[in-house]
């Protein structure tokens, strides 16, 4: 059973890390953040932030939702850093693509049951809830599928073989 392999396993770890231009804006985000996590505990403050979106996200969210050209605009890049039984073992990678929201996000779940239905017998699992990393993690195809959709992993570093000579972009 590859469940009871996973107990003798470091358990993964995740840490989250946002950047802010200036001290100041890192300041009014944790103003914003407070409110809004204090508001949304209580069913008034979740009222509140729905109808008054504008208001409590200093206009980065307004009623109605992004315009076509907000849309064209969008984009996002995540940096990712995965680290093995010791810092030594390490990976970092990059996924960027379209506006993350409304573009990107049913991009890939297309890209995704796309590769399940071609796929089936590399995406071996027997049902239940999956994260993508594991039910396609022995998927190689997974990556063009999405690549296709304008969603793009790139290794930048991977020190955890030193057969790096490849073209790293999947």
């Amino acid at each position: 059973d590859k469940y009871s392999k996973m107990k003798d396993k470091p358990h993964p770890r995740l840490s989250l890390c946002v950047g802010c231009p200036t001290k100041s804006a890192a300041y009014k985000t944790l103003a914003y953040g407070g409110v809004f996590s204090t508001l949304a505990r209580y069913k008034w403050g979740c009222d509140l932030l729905h109808d008054k979106p504008a208001l409590f996200t200093n206009g980065c969210f307004q009623d109605g939702g992004p315009t076509d050209v907000q849309l064209s605009k969008g984009s996002f890049k995540t940096y990712c850093a995965a680290y093995g039984m010791s810092k030594e073992q390490s990976v970092k990678v990059t996924c960027e693509g379209p506006e993350p929201g409304y573009v990107a996000t049913p991009r890939m779940i297309v890209a995704l049951a796309n590769t399940v239905l071609q796929n089936r017998t590399k995406i071996a699992f027997e049902g239940g809830v999956m994260l993508p990393g594991a039910a396609f993690g022995d998927c190689e195809e997974v990556y063009e599928m999405l690549k296709k959709e304008g969603v793009c992993f790139k290794v930048e570093d991977d020190s955890r073989n030193e057969l790096n000579n490849t073209d790293n972009a999947v």
